[in-house]
């Protein structure tokens, strides 16, 4: 059993891997456990690899199914149905030569069709089966033929159109649909690794993303650290790693915040130190809990302005006002203290051993734990908001809680709720933080509490324990444990890691405040952030021109575009007011466990001063917006301020181009930029006015749309949505083109101005451009399973279709790589669905 308490991290992408995927199948030795036979009701799928996929259909409800088999042999498959029944596993049908395989549910999963393609002489025939029970019946059969150059379908007798066909087949492939299919339906996705050398490069006019991006994909030599990980084309991580590891090392220790950082990482890898001291620095915080004999003085300890105390029961956040609507406003977000999830019981516990208590002692504290928190934030689960949380005014907050010391939490911790109030996510919190606060539970409340500060110090003790919570937190997430290096520097790169908060050390980002501003006085200068500013400008002024000029608009919406997109504030590479640091600073005999709660405490005090104020008088500030990081290799628009950032971390591709032509600086760069300002205009941006007002999606309420453009741009993102549901990208795994929408719209955005852009120059190199552009983020290397993670995790339109899909919509493409009908990266005019 796991103590249940709470960490920023990734634990949900391993557990939501196990659920989704299985344990891949063989046709010959499948065995459902009890468990699985109770999943087969409906639709269950899973794979071995690029050449094999299985699916698993109950077709009666009775929890049996049929096992469909689908192997790729050279460009076929073959194809076999089994039937599972209690007594073990029966071939039903087999198909041979078969170059693709659509399966469609209906019937709520009580029935399956579909659609066979069979390479033949002199035509390739389209067959469409649907299984019942144990009989798979010929429905409806299509077949190719030659006229006049052209490929066109028939249906028995009678003669149908191709796009007519196509239709049909998009159809089926909807979101209910399972599909096997040789590589390279309609593209291959070469992200897998492994799968663009199995597939070889197929040309440009074919597959556009494999072509560009060839030797990079087919190069099978580097190899992943986990199923997770996903390495870019590009490799802009590495370079940051590099970067703040010289920062670590000392390289800009004569700027206060690089020296900063430098002291603090010298405290964290002093082992010699850390072990001499053992849990030491943690026991004058347990005896000061063990000190409290009664309500008054447990009280008198969670309102203390004390910069040492590490658990008060709730924590305090900044959070935007969810009531207001402008982005604008910030007030108080109440929830669980930080903890540690995913930390094995027994660390904790040997962790009280070393402090002097007893192993019965410390499984008390652990169960005193377990109660308190799950009498706090565990039960009433439908109380749980889904929209913003539950907002209580300044003037409420004194009576929220009768019994716990609520407002004397607030201003210990230095929140300012006064000025606009706070807001939980859970309604019966105040309930329940006072049924807890009783008497009689004040022994399991100090038990809670240093349960508590126990898993918070783990991280700051002496290396035997720190490796141990490390390793608890890598065994939950899926990765295999780390050893004790005898490699110095190896230790460097952990404590490295420690210090950038990768794994749970540092909630509070107090030191990464430090790391960041010393990172973008380093690495970038004010020329950087003109240059880059300049170009957002010139990409922000044909956009507007763009838009100015869509015949589909009407005179009031294009007006009202254009004013929005010239009140978008642009934020570049740094903020231009860098946040004080100075809570950092060592001070006479500090050990890490106190620097580390000292320094969280004023660092979380520093941000709470801006709650109530307006996030335009605060700037851009690392303790407000804490997801925009310089070194963030990342670029994002904020809808609920209208605002884009450029962020220094994708910055750096800049320095890796090879020239800066403004071929390479508009794929690399401009289309990213060009993307950004397009969230403004997709299927969610669209929905907020030039103050980040959002005012709904009633067609009724257009907002800064009239109601009959708002419709005609509802039916343009539907188009958009239907095209990617129709796309296949990996065996058995389909996409919701609905939840791609928004980012598919943005990637098409940024191509059609920069393309207008280009226009300009007589001699642009389009083959350099897209070239560049196709080696973007969108080109990188993943395992399969990473892969399937982003299809059901990530709003992002996989790699090969960022390039793919979006190039094919645009007359530049075809001209410049001679693609016409009949290529694999054909798109008919009438088909295609760009919006700007």
């Amino acid at each position: 059993m796991k103590m249940k308490l709470n960490v920023k991290g990734i634990v949900g992408i391993a557990l939501s891997a196990v659920m989704l995927l299985g344990t891949p199948l063989s046709s010959l030795a499948y065995k459902p456990t009890k468990d699985e036979k109770l999943d087969l009701k409906g639709l269950k799928d899973t794979w071995d690899d690029l050449n094999t996929a299985y699916a698993v259909v109950d077709l009666n409800g009775d929890y049996t199914g049929e096992l469909i088999e689908a192997e790729v042999s050279g460009r076929y498959l073959k194809v076999k149905i089994f039937k599972y029944k209690k007594s073990g596993i029966v071939k039903v049908k087999a198909f041979k030569k078969v170059s693709n395989m659509w399966v469609r549910r209906t019937g709520r999963g009580r029935a399956v069709s579909f659609v066979l393609s069979t390479a033949g002489k002199p035509y390739d025939t389209y067959t469409e089966y649907k299984i019942n029970g144990t009989k798979a019946k010929k429905i409806k059969v299509f077949h190719t033929k030659k006229q006049k150059g052209k490929t066109v379908f028939l249906k028995g007798k009678k003669q149908i159109k191709k796009a007519a066909f196509k239709k049909y087949v998009r159809k089926v492939k909807n979101q209910e649909v399972v599909v096997f299919s040789r590589p390279g339906y309609p593209w291959i996705d070469s992200g897998v690794l492994g799968y663009a050398a199995t597939v070889g490069n197929q040309g440009v006019k074919e597959d556009a993303h494999l072509a560009l991006n060839y030797d990079y994909l087919s190069d099978d030599s580097e190899l992943l650290e986990s199923e997770y990980d996903i390495v870019f084309k590009t490799d802009v991580e590495e370079l940051i790693r590099n970067q703040k590891k010289e920062i670590f090392d000392g390289g800009f220790t004569s700027d206060a915040d690089g020296k900063r950082v430098r002291d603090y990482f010298n405290m964290v890898r002093d082992w010699s130190t850390r072990d001499t001291l053992g849990t030491e620095p943690l026991k004058k915080y347990l005896d000061r809990i063990e000190a409290i004999s009664s309500m008054d003085e447990l009280t008198a300890y969670l309102t203390a302005e004390d910069d040492y105390v590490m658990n008060r029961f709730v924590d305090v956040l900044v959070a935007k006002h969810p009531k207001e609507g402008d982005g604008k406003t910030y007030v108080c977000s109440i929830g669980e203290d930080p903890g540690s999830y995913g930390i094995e019981e027994k660390t904790i516990i040997n962790a009280l051993k070393k402090s002097g208590y007893t192993e019965k002692q410390a499984k008390k504290y652990i169960d005193d734990y377990s109660e308190i928190y799950e009498g706090m934030f565990i039960g009433k689960t439908d109380n749980i908001s889904e929209e913003g949380g539950y907002y209580y005014k300044a003037s409420k907050v004194d009576s929220l809680c009768k019994k716990f010391p609520l407002t004397g939490v607030l201003n210990s911790m230095g929140a300012f709720f006064d000025k606009t109030g706070v807001v939980t996510w859970d309604k019966t919190l105040f309930k329940n933080l006072d049924k807890i606060y009783v008497e009689k539970n004040l022994e399991k409340m100090k038990g809670y509490l240093i349960s508590a500060n126990a898993a918070e110090a783990l991280f700051a003790l002496d290396k035997k324990t720190t490796v141990k919570a490390y390793n608890d937190l890598l065994q939950t997430l899926g990765y295999p444990k780390i050893s004790f290096p005898s490699d110095s520097s190896k230790w460097d790169d952990f404590t490295m890691g420690l210090c950038l908060a990768e794994y749970g050390y540092g909630d509070e980002n107090q030191l990464s405040v430090a790391i960041e501003n010393a990172y973008a006085k380093k690495y970038f200068t004010d020329e950087d952030k003109k240059k880059v500013t300049d170009l957002t400008r010139e990409i922000i002024d044909n956009y507007a021109e763009m838009l100015t000029n869509e015949d589909w608009l009407s005179e009031s919406t294009k007006t009202n575009a254009v004013e929005k997109l010239r009140a978008m504030k642009i934020n570049v590479i740094r903020p231009e007011t860098l946040t004080d640091t100075s809570y950092l600073d060592i001070k006479e005999g500090d050990n890490l466990l106190d620097l580390k709660i000292r320094s969280g405490n004023l660092f979380k005090k520093q941000t709470m001063k801006y709650t109530g104020s307006k996030a335009s008088d605060v700037g851009w500030n690392w303790d407000i917006d804490a997801w925009a990081y310089t070194s963030t290799d990342n670029a994002m628009n904020d809808f609920e301020s209208n605002s884009i950032y450029i962020l220094g971390g994708y910055v750096n591709r800049l320095k890796l181009l090879e020239d800066d032509s403004d071929e390479a600086v508009y794929g690399c760069m401009g289309t990213v930029i060009g993307h950004e300002i397009s969230h403004a205009f997709d299927a969610v941006g669209a929905y907020y006015d030039k103050d980040g007002n959002y005012f709904g999606e009633d067609e009724d309420d257009g907002g800064w749309w009239t109601k009959k453009d708002l419709k005609a741009f509802n039916k343009k993102c539907e188009k958009v949505a239907s095209y990617f549901s129709g796309i296949i990208p990996l065996n058995s795994v389909s996409m919701d083109g609905y939840a791609l929408t928004s980012e598919a719209i943005a990637d098409m955005g940024g191509m059609a101005v920069i393309l207008k852009m280009a226009k300009e120059n007589p001699s642009f190199d389009y083959e350099k451009f897209f070239k560049t552009y196709a080696g973007g983020f969108n080109a990188y290397k993943s395992s399969r399973i990473g892969e399937v993670m982003r299809v059901f995790d990530d709003e992002h339109p996989l790699g090969f279709l960022r390039t793919n899909v979006t190039v094919q919509q645009f007359d530049e493409f075809y001209k410049t790589f001679d693609v016409g009908k009949g290529d694999g990266m054909y798109l008919a005019p009438k088909d295609r669905i760009k919006i700007w």
